[in-house]
């Protein structure tokens, strides 16, 4: 495992969207990292992987702590290579899977430990990704969504994640920047 301010730093050189340049602010890259250091050993996902430099920064956190797999419905073969070559220069060994959010699910074997959903915001894919999402996390397993609380046209991240929440009742962890996180009990 790298200690969270180098897979920060590498994070942010892989591209990752949680950086904002601006402001220079790196803090919620910070609580992914975190995120994905105390969710229990097992399977970690990342949902909607765009760049890769999120998936870096948990997964360093993650080395040696169960399998990292990338998901991204992108179907060209040079998005494909750019990530894997990515993922591999850090030393994450990663799996891609390049299907639709809300299918992956079904490609993966047993319960997942730590999951970053950041696909489709819409109203219609960030529901089709929360009825699925929460039964594949392990008990004391940890699901994080991205684009919470943010106004963009479309983007319906915290509707669909309150609506849920209420009938769900999962521990909340934190709220920092866009970045919401839950534990669900076990």
């Amino acid at each position: 495992m790298i200690d969270k301010a180098k897979a920060v730093r590498l994070g942010i050189e892989a591209g990752s969207m949680l950086y904002d340049p601006a402001r220079k602010d790196c803090t919620q890259l910070e609580f992914i990292y975190e995120l994905a250091q105390i969710a229990p050993d097992g399977t970690g996902i990342e949902v909607g992987v765009k760049c890769g430099g999120t998936v870096v920064t948990w997964g360093l956190a993650r080395i040696g702590r169960g399998k990292v797999i990338a998901i991204d419905n992108r179907r060209t073969e040079n998005y494909e290579t750019a990530l894997i070559e990515k993922l591999v220069d850090y030393g994450i060994e990663a799996t891609l899977l390049e299907v639709n959010s809300w299918d992956a699910p079904e490609f993966i074997d047993g319960r997942v430990a730590f999951c970053f959903v950041d696909a489709d915001h819409s109203y219609k894919c960030i529901s089709r990704d929360i009825a699925v999402w929460p039964d594949k996390i392990q008990p004391s397993g940890i699901l994080v969504f991205h684009d919470y609380g943010v106004w963009k046209p479309n983007v319906a991240v915290k509707q669909v994640v309150d609506e849920w929440q209420e009938r769900a009742q999962w521990e909340q962890i934190g709220i920092v920047g866009a970045l919401i996180a839950f534990r669900r009990p076990n």
